[in-house]
Formats: C-alpha cells, structure tokens, sequence
C-alpha cells in the first residue's frame, strides 16, 4: 500500500544464467524455463498466447536465440477460447532442443492455422477427438502414413471431393509449383479441416492405388460383353484424362468381362482401372476413341433397333486398331500412329 492508502503492482523480472533475456512477461519467462528443462534433442509442446509471437524487445531476443539454438519444427494456432478466456488467442509451439551449432536449426516451420472460419468455445462446441476417431481409425487400418490413402464423399461428381493423403507433403512446394487444384493432404490438415463440421460428413476412405490408368468400354447384353475397345488414360487434369490411347489388354477385359456377368449389366459400361485395380464402373458411354469403322454407341444403337446381329457385333469387333489415339485440345483429334 503506498501512502495513499492504495495497492501498487510490481512487475517481477527473473535474472537467471540460463535465460536468454530478463523479462517480467511471465509466458516467455515460461518459455524459456521449458527450454532450460530439456535435455539435448528433447521435444516439447507449449501453449503460448499471441504476444510471445509477436512482442518486441525481449520477445524478440528469445524467439531469435529459440529459432538458432533448437528446431522450432510446427505452430498451430488455435481460434479463441480454447486453452485461454474468451477473447484471448492461444498458440501450441512444437520444438525440440539440439546441441550447439555454428547454423542456426531451424530451417522449416510448418504452420497449421485453424481460426480461418474456425468457431470453437469451451463449453458450447469444445474440440474433441471422438468426433474424428472413425475417420483416423480406417486411414491408420488401410496403412496411413505408412501407405499413402485417399477418400472421397459417396456421392460426388467426377473428382470433387476426391483427396489424397500423404505425410510428406510440402505444402510450400505445392502453393509455389502447382496449379491451385492439388488433390494432395496431410491426415493433420484433413482433421483440421473436418473439426467444425456436424455432423461430420459421410466419406468412403480408401486404398490410394498408383499405376497407370486404362478404361474398357463395352456393349454388354444380358451380362455378356458383345463389343469392347481398351484405352489409356493421360495426361489426367482434375481427375479428367486428356489423352488416350487403344490398346490390347485381354487382362482387363477379362476381368470386365466377370464384372459384366456377376451385376448382369446391360448396354454402355465403362470400367475404369488403375493398374491391376478396378477403381470404377460407369452405366454410361465414356469418352471413346473415333474410329471411321468402329464407333461404340452407333453400333450399340443399330444392335438396340435390331439392325445388327451377334455375328455382325464379332465382325465390328476385328476391326478395333491399337495404334488409334486420341486428344482433347478445344476439339477432338483422332489419328492413327504408323
């Protein structure tokens, strides 16, 4: 009490060798005692507010020396309320400590930022892992991170909501190279994306299969493939191939052709591989390969209108050519290769 009769505040400050800077501010204070305490090539997790971040001064001083003496390898910034009161922005700051070295060792910070569209509160939407667990649960059974997995929405056009997921991503690589349309995710950013979402959505979480693609378009008839035309897949743009290719694959025809007959499939299929997998099978007619004298859908139509017969679809199917392929550039080209 002064003599006024009213409290004073000191601010303490704590003067030890072992700390990089004095300061009263009691979170980088704690900062640095957490990083006192580890031993070499120990890890930790600390909850930091914003001000640790960015204050100058002191602040700077011991983010500096943290950045050259340990590897401050991931940020994750939290929305409001979280580890805080209301209002106040919390920060989980992931490093570990290495012994001396003439460079500094941090070289990558990878930051995770949910507050972006983010609302979370401590009593009314708190995070929690069991809204997610199903989801890790099947990326961990099919081989995650070990394996690369992939999902989807069950039903979705083409390749929306098509994602695969990958533990070495370098996300500074993709912004900086690739076009703004990559496919590619870490499970943490997948989760960090999913956190707010109730319920949480419906996906089909699978095996990502790597090999080249091919399609086996068919006319089938009570199950039983009539006419069929093999192609390539290239140059895939947005899950669209841009190129293609004919090609003789007796393999893959023969596994259309027990697809075929265990669904009793009947007129256009299209089944889509990727390497020895099937990927997909499509009730409609597919992007095919222009051939003067062979043209899937005319000659399913004419055999529809009973203008052609079995032996005449046998006769058609003798005359598919390997070295046909074809582009998409605006238009379609079709030529075949000598």
């Amino acid at each position: 009490m002064n003599g006024d009769g009213k409290g004073s505040k000191e601010s303490l400050t704590y003067e030890r060798p072992d700390f990089w800077a004095t300061t009263s501010n009691k979170q980088l204070n704690f900062l640095q005692h957490v990083r006192s305490m580890l031993k070499i090539d120990g890890r930790a997790a600390i909850v930091v507010p914003d001000n640790v971040l960015f204050e100058g001064g002191a602040g700077e001083t011991i983010r500096r020396n943290l950045l050259r003496n340990c590897d401050v390898h991931t940020l994750l910034r939290l929305p409001t309320g979280v580890f805080y009161a209301q209002g106040v922005k919390a920060n989980v700051l992931f490093f570990d400590r290495k012994p001396a070295s003439p460079n500094p060792w941090t070289e990558t910070l990878w930051v995770y930022d949910l507050r972006t569209n983010q609302h979370f509160t401590l009593k009314a939407n708190p995070l929690k892992r069991s809204d997610l667990d199903e989801f890790v649960a099947a990326c961990e059974r099919l081989g995650y991170p070990d394996r690369h997995v992939c999902f989807k929405p069950p039903v979705s056009k083409g390749s929306r909501g098509f994602r695969i997921l990958r533990p070495d991503v370098d996300r500074a690589a993709i912004i900086l190279r690739e076009r703004p349309n990559s496919v590619v995710m870490t499970l943490d950013e997948a989760i960090a994306a999913f956190r707010d979402l109730r319920p949480f959505p419906r996906l089909l979480v699978m095996e990502y299969v790597e090999g080249p693609e091919h399609t086996v378009d068919a006319l089938a008839a009570r199950g039983e493939i009539l006419l069929h035309q093999t192609k390539t897949r290239e140059a895939i743009d947005t899950g669209l191939a841009m190129a293609f290719r004919t090609v003789a694959r007796p393999d893959l025809v023969g596994f259309a052709r027990e697809a075929c007959r265990a669904l009793g499939l009947d007129w256009f299929v299209n089944l889509q591989f990727k390497g020895d997998r099937l990927l997909e099978i499509n009730p409609r007619v597919s992007t095919f390969v222009y051939q003067e004298d062979f043209i899937l859908p005319y000659l399913g139509i004419k055999y529809a209108l009973g203008e052609l017969d079995d032996e005449s679809l046998a006769a058609a199917q003798a005359r598919v050519r390997t070295s046909r392929r074809t582009l998409h550039y605006h238009e379609q080209l079709f030529w075949d290769e000598c």
